[in-house]
C-alpha cells in the first residue's frame, strides 16, 4: 500500500505544487504557509516550534494549577509522567533509528522503511493501550492512588493520539521538514487551549478534562498532517520484520539506556506522592513547569541536533560532527546559563505570580532544577554525538551510572521532600554530563584516524600529481593521504 507525497524528499522545498484533488482555497493556504516558512532558517523554526509546544504545555499546567488544588495538579503530573515515559520508549525504538538510518536509504528502500516505522508505531500504541488497561484494573482493585483512575481511563483513548503526534513530529524532524512540524503543533495548540478554555468556562476543568483535550487536539492535528503531507510509504511484511530487527539491533541499547536514565525521574514523583502526598507532587509539578521553559530551548536544539549531527558525520566526518556539537553546546551554555541566573534571582516570585500564591518557599528547588537543565543540555549534546557515532553501548553504560547515583540520592526525598527530589535529579544529570562529554571526546579522537584511512575514489589519479621520487613509498606522505580522504 502506498501514498504519494513529499515527505521523503528532504530538505523541504520552499514551494510546493497544488494537488488537483485538493480544493483551491485550502491548497492555497498550505502552499503559502510552506512558502513563507521555507524562507526562515531551520534552526530558528525548530526553536519556534518547541517554544509553541512548551507554551502550550505551560499554559495547560498553569491553568490546572490555578483552577485546581495542588493535589489535582499532582494527579495530572503523575498521569502525564506515564505518557512521557512511554513516549521516551517509542522515541528510542522507532524515532531515533529512523533519524539515523533514513539518510542512508534512497527511493523505494526509503519508502518501505517509512512504512515499516509506521507499523512499529501502531504496534507500540497497541501495547500502550493494553498496559493502561492493566494499570486501570490495578487501581480499581486498590493498588495505587485511586484518584488517578479517571485520568488513566481517559488515557486509554488519548495516549495513542499523543504518541502518534510525537512520532509524526520526530519523522518530520528527520526529513528537516520543520514547516510541517510547526503546522502540526500550531494546530494542537489552538485546539487544546481552545478546549481547555471551554472546560474552564463551564467549570469542568480537571486532570481528566485536560488529558481529553490533549488527546482530541492531537487526533485532529494528526489527520490534518496526513492530509497535507501525504507521506510516500510502502507496507510489506518482510520489510517490516527486517527493519524491526535492524532497528532493534541499534535501539536495544538506546532503549535500555532510556529505561535506566528515566527510571528515577519517572519514579521520583510517585515516591514523593507516597511519602508526602499528592500535594507535594503538585509542588514539584509547579516548579518543573516553570523550569520547563528552559527545557523548551533544550528540546528544540535536540530535535534539530539529532539528524543534523548524523548527517554531518556521514558527509563531513569527525570535523563536521565536532563543529555541530561545539555550536550546539555553546548555544546551550549561553542561553540556559542566563535562564538559570534568572531563576536563581526571581524563581520564588515567578512561582507566586504564575500559580496565584499557592506554592511558597520553593526558590531553592527552582534553582536546583534550573541547574539540572543547564547541565543536562551538555549531556544531551554529547549524547547526540555518541548516537551519530553509533556508540549506543556507551550511552547505556552512562545511563546505568546515572541511575545508580540517582537511586542513592533519592533517599533524600524522605527527609527533604520536594527539595530531595530536585537534588536527586541534579546529581544524576551531573554524573551523566561528565561521563558523556569524556566518552564522546575520546570516541571522536579514536574515529578520526580510522576516517583518514579511507581511500577516495580518485586517490590514484591524485597521487600521480605528487612530486614524489619513484623510489618513495606513499606511506611517507600521510598528510596528503589524509587530506584526500576527507574530500
Amino acid at each position: 500500500m502506498s501514498a504519494s507525497g513529499s515527505l521523503s524528499d528532504a530538505p523541504a522545498p520552499p514551494t510546493a505544487e497544488i494537488n488537483p484533488r485538493v480544493r483551491p482555497a485550502r491548497a492555497s493556504f498550505f502552499v503559502r504557509a510552506r512558502h513563507w516558512m521555507g524562507l526562515i532558517p531551520q534552526g530558528i523554526l525548530s526553536l519556534v516550534d518547541q517554544g509553541l509546544v512548551s507554551a502550550t504545555g505551560f499554559a495547560t499546567s498553569v491553568l490546572i494549577g490555578r483552577l485546581c488544588d495542588p493535589r489535582e495538579l499532582g494527579i495530572y503530573y503523575l498521569a502525564l509522567s506515564i505518557v512521557l515515559f512511554i513516549r521516551g520508549i517509542q522515541e528510542q525504538i522507532i524515532s531515533t533509528p529512523y533519524m539515523i538510518f533514513n539518510h542512508r536509504r534512497q527511493g523505494a528502500a526509503r519508502d518501505a522503511y517509512l512504512g515499516s516505522c509506521f507499523a512499529h508505531q501502531a504496534t507500540t500504541a497497541g501495547f500502550t493501550v493494553i498496559g493502561l488497561a492493566g494499570l486501570g484494573t490495578a487501581l480499581s482493585l486498590g493498588v495505587g492512588p485511586p484518584s488517578l483512575l479517571p485520568a488513566v481511563f481517559v488515557l486509554l483513548g488519548a495516549a495513542p493520539a499523543l504518541l502518534l503526534r510525537e512520532f509524526l513530529r520526530q519523522m518530520s524532524f528527520a526529513h528537516l521538514r520543520l514547516h510541517a512540524v510547526l503546522l502540526l503543533d500550531a494546530s494542537v495548540a489552538v485546539l487544546q487551549l481552545g478546549g481547555l478554555a471551554i472546560f474552564a468556562w463551564r467549570g469542568w476543568i480537571s486532570p481528566s478534562a485536560a488529558l481529553a483535550a490533549m488527546g482530541g487536539a492531537s487526533a485532529v492535528a494528526c489527520m490534518t498532517w496526513f492530509f497535507t503531507e501525504r507521506p510516500r510509504m510502502h507496507f510489506a511484511q518482510e520489510h517490516i520484520v527486517a527493519d524491526w530487527r535492524r532497528n532493534w539491533t541499534f535501539s536495544r541499547w538506546t532503549l535500555a539506556g532510556q529505561v535506566m536514565g528515566t527510571a528515577v525521574p519517572f519514579v521520583l514523583p510517585w515516591v514523593l506522592a507516597h511519602w508526602h502526598g499528592a500535594s507535594a507532587t503538585g509542588t514539584l509539578a509547579a516548579c518543573s513547569t516553570l523550569v520547563g521553559v528552559g527545557n523548551m530551548f533544550l528540546t528544540g536544539v535536540s530535535n534539530y541536533l539529532t539528524p543534523k549531527a548524523a548527517n554531518a558525520y556521514v558527509h563531513e566526518g569527525i570535523p563536521g560532527l565536532r563543529r555541530v556539537l561545539n555550536l550546539a553546546g555553546g548555544a546551550c551554555l549561553v542561553v540556559l546559563g542566563g535562564f538559570t541566573l534568572l531563576i536563581a534571582v526571581a524563581g520564588e516570585w515567578l512561582v507566586r505570580i504564575a500559580f496565584d500564591g499557592k506554592y511558597e518557599h520553593v526558590g531553592v528547588v527552582m534553582t536546583v532544577l534550573a541547574l539540572s537543565t543547564l547541565v543536562n543540555s551538555l549531556s544531551v549534546t554529547a549524547s547526540n554525538g555518541l548516537y551519530a557515532l553509533e556508540q549506543v553501548r556507551a550511552n547505556f553504560r552512562v545511563d546505568v551510572c546515572v541511575t545508580i547515583v540517582s537511586l542513592f540520592a533519592a533517599a533524600l526525598v524522605l527527609p527533604l521532600g520536594v527539595l530531595g527530589a530536585a537534588l536527586a535529579t541534579f546529581s544524576g544529570t551531573v554524573t551523566g554530563a561528565i561521563a558523556r562529554i569524556l566518552i564522546v571526546h575520546y570516541a571522536m579522537a579514536s574515529h578520526e584516524p580510522q576516517k583518514s584511512k579511507r581511500k577516495p575514489h580518485n586517490t590514484k589519479a591524485k597521487l600521480n600529481l605528487l612530486p614524489c621520487p619513484r623510489t618513495t613509498s606513499a606511506r611517507q606522505y600521510p598528510t596528503q593521504r589524509s587530506d584526500r580522504s576527507s574530500g
